[in-house]
């Protein structure tokens, strides 16, 4: 999930390299988070709060649980953001 989120924000250069660089631009040319938030606000009640749910137990999961994160975290020596 993580991974998904950062490159379809354009960003993943941040993290893996310069390499990555032609990826983000393409990502932030196609300008997907304005999109999604257009999505979630015309969505239905029922559906943003099966969204915000879920939200809610990854956000908890990243912030609460004393487990360690999987190998790919601590490969590139991050936590994940909520």
């Amino acid at each position: 999930m993580w991974h998904q989120k950062i490159v379809s924000l354009g960003r993943a250069s941040e993290f893996y390299g310069e390499e990555y660089i032609n990826c983000d631009l393409f990502m932030r040319t196609l300008n997907m988070q304005p999109l999604s938030v257009e999505l979630l606000n015309n969505s239905d009640s029922y559906t943003k709060e099966v969204i915000q749910s879920y939200t809610n137990g990854i956000n908890h999961y990243i912030t609460e649980a004393k487990v360690q994160f999987s190998v790919e975290f601590d490969a590139i020596g991050i936590i994940p953001e909520r």
